[in-house]
C-alpha cells in the first residue's frame, strides 16, 4: 500500500498532514493491580476494619471544618472582592489541623518533605503538578491558599463552605469571559500582600504523574515569581491518581483508605522570577517553569491538555474502545486553534465509521460513513488521512488531518474551485441537482441512493440551494469532501492543469 499512497499523494494539491504516534503515551490511565487479583482481595479484605475507622473518622474532620469554616465567615461580607483580615484568618488554622487528619484517614501516616516554603513576599503564587485529590488537600493544609475551582464545586456540601471560607476564585470553564475575569481576580489577589497566596495547578487537571502535560499560562500572566513544588506517590500495586481513564471515584477512595500506608513526597523548588521577555509573553515563562519542575521529577513532557479530559469523557460515552481519543490536544490547539466542540463533533463522527468498534476505521467503513462510491479519489483521500500506512485511520490521524485541511491558509481558495467545478451554470448558487450531476461527473459509479444521502448531509432538495458562503461553511466542518472532490478532479487530465495551480506548503511534522 505503500507506494500506491505514495503516487495518489502526489497527484494531491496538499502537504502532508501532521503524522501522529501510533500509540502516543496516555497520561490519562491508572496503572493500579485489578482489584480482583489475590493480592488485593487478601489486603482489602484485612483492611476493612481499619477502613470503616478511617472512613468515620474522615467524616469526623470534614463535619468540624464545615463548622470552623461557618464560624469563621460569621458577619464576613464581601467575601469575593475583599481580603479577610488577619484575626478572621487565623479562625482557619483549626480547619488545617483537621485537614491533616483527613490526610491520615487516607493512609498517609508521615509525608516526606523536601525544600522550604518561601514567604508570600518572596513567591505569591505556588504552582504545583496535579495528580489526585490528595495535592490540593496537603498544600491547604501548609498555606490555606487560595485556588481556583470550577463554579459548581461551590454548591457541594461541606467543601463548597470551606471553599468560601478560602475565599477561592472560581471560575465558569465555558465562559471565555469567566475564564478572563479570573485572570485579572489572580493578578489583582498575587500583587495584594493582604490576601493570602494564590496556589494554581497549571495543567488545568490531573494526570498519572508520569509526565507533564501543558501548562495553562493563569499563574504566569501576572508576571510576578512562583514558587513551583513537586509532588509524587511512590507505589508498589495501587496507584492513587485521579484520572478521566482511570478507577471510579469512590473505588479510589476505598482503596486508598485500604492501604497500610501512602507514600508521598512533596519538594518545594526554588523560587523562579520571570525574566523582561517573560512578563511580555507567559507562555515562555510557563515553559521554563514547567521545564524545571520535569527536569526534577525526571519526567517528560507532552502536549496533551484539559481538552484530552474532555475528549475521553466523550469517548467513553460513545463507547468506543480506551485510548481511542488519546492525541496531543494542546498541540493541536496551538497549530489550528482547535476547540473541545470541535473535537468532539469529529469523534462523534468517527465513532459512525468505526462499524467494527475497535478504535480505527477500515477502508469500506470509511466509504460506507461518507456515501461515496469506491473510487481511486476515495483511496487517495483515505491514504491521505492514514499518515502511518497501516491501512485503517485512527482518530488521531483522522482529527489532525482534517483540522489540517480546515485551517490551511489555501482552504479558501480550494473551496472556490469546488464550488466553480459543480456550480454547473455559474450563478453563484449551488442546487440539489447540479450537485447531483457534479458529483456524478467526478464520481462516475456513485449511486442515486449515495447522492441522496450527500444533499441531505448539504441540506439541499428541490426547493433549496447554497450560497458559496454556506458551502465553504460546510467543507469548513465536513474537509475529507474537499479532497475528495480535488482528488476526483486530479483524476480528470482535462482539469490537471488547472488544479496544479492550488499549492499546500507543507507544514511541519508534529514531534
Amino acid at each position: 500500500m505503500g507506494t500506491s499512497r505514495k503516487k495518489s499523494h502526489e497527484k494531491l494539491p496538499f502537504g502532508e498532514p501532521p503524522k501522529q504516534p501510533d500509540e502516543p503515551f496516555n497520561p490519562f490511565i491508572n496503572h493500579s493491580a485489578p482489584i480482583d487479583s489475590p493480592y488485593e482481595i487478601v489486603k482489602l479484605t484485612l483492611m476493612f476494619p481499619v477502613f470503616v475507622v478511617r472512613a468515620v473518622f474522615m467524616l469526623a474532620c470534614f463535619l468540624l471544618g464545615y463548622v470552623f469554616a461557618r464560624i469563621a465567615l460569621i458577619g464576613a461580607k464581601n467575601i469575593n472582592t475583599k481580603p479577610f483580615p488577619k484575626w478572621r484568618r487565623n479562625l482557619l488554622w483549626p480547619v488545617s489541623i483537621l485537614t491533616r487528619g483527613v490526610l491520615f484517614a487516607c493512609g498517609y501516616n508521615w509525608i516526606e518533605v523536601k525544600g522550604k516554603p518561601a514567604s508570600r513576599s518572596e513567591a505569591p503564587i505556588l504552582v504545583c503538578n496535579h495528580v489526585t485529590f490528595v495535592d490540593p488537600v496537603y498544600l491547604f493544609m501548609e498555606h490555606l491558599p487560595m485556588i481556583i475551582t470550577a463554579k459548581e464545586n461551590m454548591n457541594i456540601f461541606v467543601a463548597g463552605t470551606i471553599m468560601k471560607a478560602l475565599q477561592v476564585i472560581t471560575v465558569d470553564r465555558a465562559s471565555p469571559t469567566s475564564r478572563k475575569e479570573a485572570g485579572y481576580e489572580i493578578k489583582k489577589r498575587a500583587m495584594c500582600n493582604d490576601w493570602a497566596r494564590v496556589l494554581l495547578f497549571p495543567e488545568a487537571t490531573t494526570t498519572n504523574g508520569r509526565s507533564l502535560v501543558s501548562f495553562k499560562t493563569g499563574a504566569f500572566v501576572p508576571g510576578l515569581p512562583v514558587q513551583p513544588v513537586v509532588v509524587t506517590y511512590p507505589y508498589t500495586s495501587f496507584d492513587p491518581c485521579w484520572v478521566a481513564e482511570g478507577l471510579p471515584d469512590m473505588q479510589l477512595l476505598w482503596r486508598l483508605m485500604s492501604q497500610p500506608h501512602n507514600r508521598m513526597r512533596v519538594e518545594y523548588l526554588p523560587v523562579m522570577a520571570p525574566t523582561d521577555e517573560e512578563k511580555k509573553d507567559a507562555r515562555k515563562f510557563a515553559e521554563r517553569v514547567r521545564l524545571a519542575m520535569a527536569r526534577r521529577l525526571n519526567l517528560s513532557l507532552t502536549d496533551h491538555s484539559f481538552g484530552n479530559v474532555l475528549l475521553a469523557l466523550e469517548a467513553r460515552k460513545l463507547k468506543l474502545p480506551a485510548g481511542t481519543a488519546n492525541v496531543e490536544f494542546g498541540r493541536l490547539e496551538q497549530l489550528f486553534r482547535v476547540d473541545v466542540k470541535e473535537a468532539k463533533q469529529y469523534l462523534r463522527r468517527f465513532k459512525d465509521m468505526d462499524v467494527g468498534h475497535c478504535g480505527t476505521v477500515s477502508y469500506p467503513g470509511f466509504l460506507s460513513a461518507l456515501g461515496l462510491p469506491d473510487s481511486e479519489a476515495a483511496h487517495t483521500l483515505f491514504d491521505f488521512l492514514d499518515t502511518n500506512e497501516r491501512g485503517t485511520v485512527n482518530f488521531r490521524e483522522f482529527l489532525a488531518g482534517l483540522v489540517f485541511v480546515s485551517r490551511h491558509p489555501h482552504f479558501h481558495d480550494s473551496v472556490e474551485k469546488a464550488f466553480k467545478r459543480l456550480d454547473l451554470d455559474d450563478d453563484g448558487r449551488l442546487t440539489a441537482h447540479e450537485a447531483k450531476e457534479g458529483m456524478r461527473e467526478l464520481f462516475p459509479t456513485i449511486t442515486d441512493e449515495q447522492l441522496t444521502k450527500l444533499c441531505e448531509l448539504l441540506g439541499l432538495n428541490s426547493k433549496t440551494s447554497l450560497s458559496w458562503d454556506e458551502f465553504e461553511h460546510f467543507l469548513k466542518t465536513h474537509p475529507e469532501y474537499l479532497v475528495a472532490i480535488l482528488a476526483a478532479e486530479l483524476g480528470d487530465a482535462k482539469a490537471e492543469d488547472e488544479c496544479s495551480e492550488v499549492s499546500f506548503d507543507e507544514p511541519k511534522k508534529m514531534k
